[in-house]
């Protein structure tokens, strides 16, 4: 796409995205979260959602849920075509803040111990390992490393 095509806007997820963003997520992981999950947070007062676009096509998106002082990050994905583009560290940049502004002091994630470019992502927003919850995913079977920036 010539640069002069592509303009990225950020937003909440909307009833139109949900057919890209579960395609997106089916793309993206080996066990994706099913439709009803994006249905339910188009709803639901405690996720927190963020869709990148490029005109009407979702390029990325991110799904937090918040309660209390802090929040945990659910969901991260940006099309694989579009990667490399700092457009994962510009949704992780946007949700931080709002979790800031709204009074949280703390974010929590999951992650593959393999996701190498994922775990430099949230290690350079100041996240750091606070533990490893064994077996956690399947498809392939993996360890989660538990991971939280406190403060924000």
């Amino acid at each position: 796409m010539p640069a002069e095509d592509y303009r990225v806007t950020m937003g909440p997820m909307r009833r139109e995205d949900l057919d890209q963003i579960v395609t997106l997520e089916e793309r993206c992981f080996a066990n994706p979260w099913s439709r009803y999950v994006f249905e339910a947070a188009l709803i639901s007062p405690l996720v927190y959602t963020l869709v990148q676009r490029n005109n009407d096509e979702v390029l990325g998106y991110l799904m937090a849920f918040g309660q209390g002082p802090g929040i945990e990050i659910g969901n991260i994905a940006v099309a694989p075509e579009h990667r490399r583009r700092g457009l994962g560290h510009q949704l992780m940049a946007e949700a931080l803040r709002v979790a800031k502004e709204e009074g949280r002091r703390f974010a929590g994630l999951s992650v593959r111990e393999s996701s190498a470019g994922a775990i430099a992502l949230y290690e350079s927003f100041g996240f750091e390992q606070v533990g490893v919850s064994p077996g956690y995913y399947q498809s392939p079977p993996e360890d989660a490393l538990l991971m939280r920036k406190d403060p924000l």
